[in-house]
């Protein structure tokens, strides 16, 4: 049957967004507290600009108007007036009269640069804006800018009211030389002409300074500003490492992860030991003594009660008798979930045999302070399997330990050979349920060789740990197993992993109808 894809929910998603945070955290931290330094200190550096601003007045009108009979202005237009006062406010030649105004070596380009003129919205105002290292400077040369453009405009007012008078004239001199001097239009001409000279000769009153401010404003460097910038910059670069950093790290990080390269159900989660566990236990792949018989009570050990729960429904349409625990690599927790699990398995009223067939790295014994004989010793023909298993004491049913032996170191050729199903064959006519701890599956082809004598396989995954290139190697390999595979243990737990499942928690359907690889 083949596994429907995983589609993550928001919910999902969400969680594992919020676990890449918790986990690059420091990275963003640091992003945040770095780029607003940053500015800070770019700020700091910066040498003061100040800008000071000045008001005119603009009020739309024809100057010429009654002047002439050609009307060369939109009267219905004072937005466009406006505009056109603020770009005559931008031309060279004034730009040069107002440098020349403020002395000290300026030019007109240098007014250009440092200043700005826009129409205000809504009004017939005009503001000019200029900026300066010095205060005072930066409001003398607004208020100068402002007054030169009134001046200007003054000019060019009367300069076109000249030459409507000049026009005027000339007409005049036409009708003189036509001979009618006499005539209404004359008249009316004329009258025109002396109007216009009278308007000439008054001050501009469409164009008019209003005021400047009296304190300049700090435009550079804004360091409030800047530093608030720098804030959110910094968390946005903050997060886009974080996710980077995510992005490039190949460990699988989530049981979604899991779920999506494996397409087996998780069957349980195991947190994480205490630091006093972790230091009873030695070597890459040590396990110690299981917890569900030193710490029963334990939350580690309600772990794999759940794990035994869960496997139980699973085995509902299916039964098995022999079940391997597997792992891509050593280190994942694979040993330590063999023996928690058979021994939960015997705590709930089951006949159980655990057997440790990892013979390049065996724990077992270890785990249970057993020595002596073992399954090594047994398929090397030295001895018999009801020799080798030594009881362990559990309450509720029965668990046999069947430790590697002595033989164990160097004999992984024997897992290949005939004698492993004679082996475990009258082992699962003893128990309900025969768990079988064998070799990393990517590390070695003994785990791959020995699921062809057992039922089923239950994979281990250490979250964190696991590389992904190494998990989608260990799907290639049960896709080739025959054996039926069960589900997924997570191990190494912290806190919740962002993927779509409780704390240790499967539902029956789930297991039942995930689909296997």
């Amino acid at each position: 049957m083949a596994a429907e894809p995983y589609v993550p929910s928001r919910a999902a998603t969400l969680r594992r967004g919020l676990a890449v945070v918790r986990r690059r955290l420091l990275t963003i931290a640091a992003a945040v507290v770095l780029v607003p330094a940053i500015a800070y200190a770019v700020s700091k550096a910066q040498d003061p600009v100040y800008e000071g601003r000045a008001t005119v007045l603009a009020t739309f009108k024809d100057p010429a108007a009654g002047v002439t009979e050609d009307d060369t202005f939109n009267r219905d237009d004072a937005q466009r007036f406006a505009a056109t006062q603020a770009g005559i406010a931008r031309t060279p030649a004034l730009a040069d009269r107002v440098a020349r105004s403020l002395g000290g070596g300026a030019t007109g380009g240098d007014v250009l640069d440092d200043s700005a003129v826009a129409p205000r919205t809504g009004t017939d105002l005009i503001d000019f804006a200029l900026r300066d290292g010095d205060r005072g400077r930066a409001l003398r040369g607004a208020e100068a800018y402002a007054r030169e453009f009134v001046a200007y405009r003054g000019e060019l007012e009367r300069q076109a009211l000249d030459r409507a008078a000049d026009e005027l004239r000339a007409r005049l001199r036409e009708l003189e030389a036509r001979g009618l001097r006499d005539s209404s239009v004359y008249r009316e001409l004329a009258e025109r002409r002396r109007r216009v000279r009278t308007q000439a000769a008054l001050p501009d009153a469409s164009v008019q300074f209003v005021s400047r401010e009296d304190e300049a404003t700090t435009v550079s460097p804004r360091t409030a500003r800047n530093v608030a910038l720098g804030l959110a910059l910094g968390l946005l670069l903050g997060l886009a490492l974080a996710f980077l950093r995510e992005a490039l790290d190949t460990r699988v990080r989530s049981g979604d992860e899991v779920v999506d390269a494996l397409g087996l159900p998780v069957l349980g989660r195991v947190p994480k030991p205490g630091r006093r566990r972790r230091g009873r236990r030695s070597g890459r792949g040590g396990a110690g003594r299981p917890v569900v018989l030193e710490a029963p009570e334990g939350r580690e050990a309600e772990a794999f009660r759940k794990i035994r729960t869960n496997l139980s429904f699973a085995a509902l349409d299916e039964p098995f008798r022999t079940v391997q625990v597997v792992s891509a690599t050593a280190g994942e927790g694979k040993t330590t979930t063999a023996a928690n699990l058979a021994a939960a398995l015997a705590r709930g009223g089951q006949r159980v045999v655990l057997v440790d067939l990892d013979l390049r790295q065996p724990a077992l014994g270890a785990a249970f302070g057993l020595s002596g004989a073992g399954i090594a010793d047994v398929l090397a023909g030295d001895g018999r399997v009801e020799d080798a298993l030594v009881e362990v004491p559990v309450d509720g049913g029965s668990l046999e330990v069947l430790a590697a032996g002595s033989a164990a170191r160097g004999g992984s050729e024997l897992l290949a050979s005939a004698p492993v199903r004679d082996a475990l064959e009258p082992l699962a006519e003893r128990a309900d349920v025969v768990v079988v701890d064998g070799p990393p599956w990517v590390e070695s082809g003994d785990g791959p060789a020995l699921s062809a004598h057992v039922d089923a396989l239950l994979v281990v995954v250490r979250l964190g740990e696991a590389r992904r290139d190494e998990v989608a190697e260990l799907r290639k390999a049960l896709a080739a197993s025959p054996a039926r595979k069960i589900g997924v243990v997570l191990t190494g737990i912290e806190s919740e992993d962002g993927s779509g499942y409780a704390y240790g928690h499967v539902t029956a359907g789930r297991a039942l109808s995930a689909g296997r690889p």
